[in-house]
């Protein structure tokens, strides 16, 4: 029973009830709310507000004190009591009678806010809350650091039991200082745009949306290419982005599960100096990365939407210092970035309208689907052939299938032409001196069920043929697809041949 799960029943609520609630728009807020595409989690039945007036706001608080309840065996916050350096204490929430007779009590300019989908973990005063934070290592938890100057008041988000949510009343725009960051937290204030900014508070006002770093870490290895991952189709956006190392570890946010895997290699010599977002509100529908060698990657994903004005926001390093990392929000729930920016000693910001021509998609492609063309010119002299495979069981693929084939040249080993997706390193075959790729093969296979469109097929194995051999990379693992939840991602391969100007395509989907 319910009952049975609240410990500390002498429980007293404090505050105004607000009979309107509203958005609370313009004050910085942080929320465990589950969002509307979410049919789990938090959910708010009322709003209660506490000034602390005019002649309490100035003084400096001397306590922060949480009042806890037990939720299924978890400790959540369902009420505060500030006390200021002038004896005098506030009330908000549900507060627990007596529970600040032992108060440690000391100066501080900053509030730590600790929180998780099921509710406020602790909220404390003082210095970085390092062993706090090792207690909630296992949690899917979110950090937060307030400055205690000007506070005005709090509003409360509040269930049956807990708080769901904090509005903190100050005079002060939406800034990143205020963010809500999943950890680690990061040590210095990334870069992003003012607009991103408030879209971000605004989203975190709403619901538990936590924004995320990942930084490039030299101590995993050298960085060999950035992965992202998109489930294709116009307007699809982003649902997920990776740092790839040479040692094959990998570090990112957002998830690869059940999309397109996209990639762009970098030598070991090479630094990321520009990322350029294009968005639609804070949306991102793509990325495009610039490296200190005058190159960039086209458009991930490739499929525009045409005849719409979107926003192309450039992230640059200047004083000859690079690009170190992102940061971005991710919406668990619909699986898409929103607000994307960038780390790293000095950025400089800009920011236009424009729209992106359309993809040449050839007539027969089905045009709701996702596509992505990747190409690749047979004469050049390749030293080497790697396959990519899928490294695990996952929704749509199968652990060993074949995504797509690395090559590398004789004369640039360093920048790979690919053609497909990258999923996971699969077995490499090194090429003659005098071997030449003549020819590339793809054996396809129906999927057991019935699906609204047969000439949908899977890729079972690619073979390249040389002047000296057939190499082949097949899948042999046998599968059955669910008709009630298949789903296609479509990758499209052009391959040409500039020597008899002939141009063969092959389709490829891959689920």
């Amino acid at each position: 029973m319910l009952v049975s799960t609240i410990k500390n029943p002498d429980r007293v609520l404090h505050g105004d009830l607000m009979t309107s609630p509203s958005s609370q728009a313009g004050r910085h807020g942080m929320s465990c709310l589950a969002s509307e595409h979410d049919p789990e989690g938090c959910r708010e039945l009322k709003q209660m507000r506490v000034s602390f007036g005019d002649d309490i706001a100035g003084s400096q608080f001397q306590a922060l004190i949480p009042s806890f309840i037990i939720i299924s065996d978890r400790r959540l916050i369902s009420g505060l009591s500030f006390i200021f350096d002038d004896g005098r204490s506030v009330d908000a929430g549900y507060v627990v009678a007596g529970h600040k007779d032992f108060a440690t009590r000391h100066h501080s300019e900053s509030i730590w806010v600790i929180c998780s989908p099921a509710g406020f973990e602790t909220i404390t005063l003082g210095e970085y809350p390092q062993e706090i934070v090792d207690r909630h290592s296992e949690s899917r938890i979110a950090m937060a650091r307030l400055p205690c100057q000007g506070l005005k008041g709090i509003v409360l988000g509040l269930n049956a039991m807990q708080i769901v949510r904090i509005y903190f009343d100050r005079n002060e725009q939406d800034s990143l200082d205020n963010i809500l960051w999943t950890l680690p937290y990061p040590v210095s204030a990334p870069s992003l745009c003012n607009d991103d900014v408030r879209a971000l508070c605004e989203l975190q006002r709403a619901s538990f949306t936590p924004a995320s770093t990942v930084c490039i870490e030299p101590a995993k290895g050298q960085l060999i290419a950035i992965k992202v991952h998109s489930p294709l189709g116009p307007g699809a956006g982003i649902s997920g982005i990776q740092f790839v190392y040479g040692s094959g570890l990998t570090t990112g946010c957002g998830t690869a599960d059940d999309t397109a895997t996209l990639a762009f290699f970098l030598d070991e010599a090479e630094q990321l100096t520009q990322v350029t977002v294009y968005k639609i509100g804070s949306f991102v529908h793509h990325l495009k990365f610039s490296t200190s060698h005058k190159r960039a990657s086209g458009l991930l994903p490739q499929l525009t939407v045409p005849n719409t004005e979107i926003e192309c926001v450039e992230y640059t390093s200047t004083d000859n210092q690079s690009i170190t990392g992102f940061c971005c929000c991710f919406i668990e729930a619909t699986k898409q970035l929103h607000c994307f920016g960038a780390i790293g000693e000095a950025i400089a910001i800009s920011s236009k309208s424009t729209s992106l021509p359309p993809v040449d998609i050839p007539d027969d492609i089905i045009s709701n689907h996702g596509i992505h063309r990747s190409h690749l010119l047979l004469p050049k002299k390749y030293r080497s052939v790697r396959a990519s495979v899928n490294p695990t069981d996952s929704k749509y693929r199968n652990r060993g299938q074949v995504t797509g084939l690395i090559f590398r040249l004789s004369n640039d080993t360093r920048h790979p032409d690919l053609l497909g997706q990258w999923t996971g390193f699969g077995e490499i075959c090194y090429l003659e001196e005098d071997e030449q790729i003549l020819d590339l093969e793809v054996t396809r296979r129906k999927p057991r069920c019935r699906v609204p469109r047969p000439w949908f097929l899977q890729i079972q194995g690619i073979t390249i043929v040389t002047n000296l051999r057939r190499i082949t990379w097949d899948f042999q693992r046998s599968y059955i697809f669910a008709a009630t939840t298949f789903k296609w991602i479509c990758l499209y391969f052009v391959i040409k041949d500039r020597l008899n100007h002939q141009k063969s395509r092959v389709r490829a989907h891959y689920h």
